[in-house]
């Protein structure tokens, strides 16, 4: 493909990386998504796993990638990118921890937040001190 092709899709070099990020951030909601629809009726324990394993795999199925996007993300809006599909991944997250079989969760909105910036500060540090090498 011609650098000319690229620019008539994207415009310019920010347009390919913001369309580069949100690919991606959008392969780890759907990949959490279809975990949440998998654990639905689990236990606690089960469900916790479940998110955690996932959001690291699609984190770490590339990690290269993941550390670069991460690094240039403010550079592309990507803020507003991660916010957008962070919401739409906590209505999953939310109807998973509903569904848990051996808890009440009286706040799953509350929950699914906890959870879900329990999983990724971890994973993005792992990624910005380059931890992929002790994996």
């Amino acid at each position: 493909m011609s650098v000319g092709t690229l620019y008539q899709y994207f415009g310019d070099k920010e347009g390919l990386l913001s369309a580069v990020l949100e690919k991606h951030l959008t392969e780890v909601v759907e990949a959490v998504e279809e975990a949440c629809l998998a654990g639905l009726g689990n236990e606690l324990e089960v469900v916790t796993k479940i998110l955690i394993e996932t959001f690291f795999h699609a984190k770490y199925s590339n990690p290269d990638a993941s550390k670069a996007l991460y690094a240039i993300s403010s550079l592309v809006e990507g803020d507003q990118k991660v916010m957008k599909l962070m919401q739409r991944s906590q209505v999953s997250i939310c109807a998973l921890l509903a569904s848990v079989s051996d808890a009440k969760i009286d706040d799953p909105v509350t929950a699914s937040f906890v959870v879900s910036t329990s999983i990724i500060g971890p994973v993005q540090s792992m990624l910005e001190m380059d931890a992929t090498r002790f994996i």
